[in-house]
């Protein structure tokens, strides 16, 4: 169940109930219903907490055909993956996963240990279906996934664009960007919004503004 009454020492930063991603009912929640919307990830420690976050930023570099991107302090982080799930809201408030196959909602099914698709009769509301993308990385640490990150946000917009921050795990911080030739400084990525304001100063500033 989604609650907001665990904030972190950092303003806007909510503990995790348990040690696992929040289900889809709570993601919905938060991200229609948030009690805060910050301006991006803080800077800090973040163990088992999530956030919600403006993402109009990154729904314009998509619309662009540009990646997200989701700025943060916590070091590098593996090559991130992405992926849209489709939900089917019930009447008690809880949420079905659902498959869409030849245009049509389903269910899965293991007939004679195969996966099947059953199409559902009759197929759901449009208001009833909620699709949410998100986007998962693993961060590095001796190759193995000790601290996770999973960024949901609903395909569907309805009033402010905001996307919903998760950290599992305890972030050691201690791994250099690839590419740095500093292995005791900790990666900290510039901010997107700054990279983009910069590129556009680029095309009509000169070197002294930037």
């Amino acid at each position: 169940m989604h609650t907001d009454t665990k904030e972190t020492k950092l303003h806007g930063v909510y503990n995790l109930e348990t040690e696992d991603f929040l289900d889809t009912a709570a993601v919905v929640r938060a991200l229609m219903i948030p009690t805060t919307v910050l301006d991006r990830v803080p800077v800090g420690e973040k163990t088992n907490v999530y956030m919600v976050v403006d993402n109009a930023n990154n729904l314009s570099r998509r619309a662009k055909g540009l990646k997200s991107q989701f700025d943060d302090d916590c070091g590098a982080w593996t090559e991130g993956r992405c992926a849209t799930t489709t939900h089917w809201m019930q009447p008690s408030g809880e949420f079905k996963y659902l498959f869409v196959r030849n245009g049509e909602y389903c269910q899965e099914k293991v007939v004679a240990g195969k996966r099947t698709y059953v199409s559902l009769e009759p197929q759901p509301l449009p208001k009833e279906v909620w699709r949410i993308q998100r986007y998962y990385a693993t961060q590095l640490n001796d190759g193995k996934p000790s601290y996770r990150k999973r960024v949901s946000w609903l395909a569907q917009v309805n009033g402010q664009p905001v996307a919903l921050v998760e950290y599992l795990g305890k972030c050691t911080r201690a791994v250099p960007h690839g590419n740095s030739n500093c292995s005791d400084r900790h990666y900290v990525r510039t901010p997107s919004t700054t990279m983009t304001t910069i590129a556009e100063q680029v095309k009509t500033g000169s070197a002294k503004v930037i």
